[in-house]
């Protein structure tokens, strides 16, 4: 499991290298490209964690946690007795994007619950399933969280 944080890490960091130079020398048509505020680069040396609440879905006892950031993480949910469908955990932000970001997350190291999928906003984003998931169950999740690009903001 080590190897992959190791892996994830470093793909991560060569994507921010390859972002921060297109932010620094992108020009079009004699317009600078406007300042990211959302720069992954700002948000993932912080390393604070993001925040996971734990849903009434999620079954009596559930519990859920962040091993993460605003940028990249992993989230581990655990459903109580009783779990039903909706929203099983909701990972909020330390600091909201201005835009919604892309959330791109995967399931670590075993099944999924069934009918899984996410929503997302510029506070969060939250793990959902459209049938009620197995109790007592752990379900772990990894994320890496992307800004939209500044380059579709910009009109010509």
């Amino acid at each position: 499991m080590k190897h992959r944080k190791v892996l994830a890490w470093a793909i991560f960091a060569a994507l921010i290298a390859n972002c921060t130079i297109s932010v620094l020398s992108y020009q079009r048509e004699g317009k600078v490209a406007i300042e990211l505020q959302d720069e992954l680069g700002n948000r993932l040396p912080k390393m604070v964690n993001a925040d996971a609440e734990v849903q009434s879905t999620a079954g009596t006892g559930a519990t859920a946690s962040v091993d993460g950031n605003d940028a990249v993480g992993q989230v581990n949910i655990t459903t109580g007795t009783s779990p039903s469908a909706g929203s099983l955990v909701h990972i909020k932000f330390t600091k909201p994007y201005a835009v919604q970001p892309f959330v791109i997350i995967a399931p670590l190291d075993q099944s999924p619950p069934p009918k899984w999928y996410t929503t997302v906003d510029t506070n969060g984003f939250d793990i959902l399933v459209g049938t009620a998931p197995e109790a007592d169950t752990n379900y772990p999740f990894s994320y890496f969280v992307v800004a939209r690009p500044w380059l579709m903001y910009l009109t010509g």
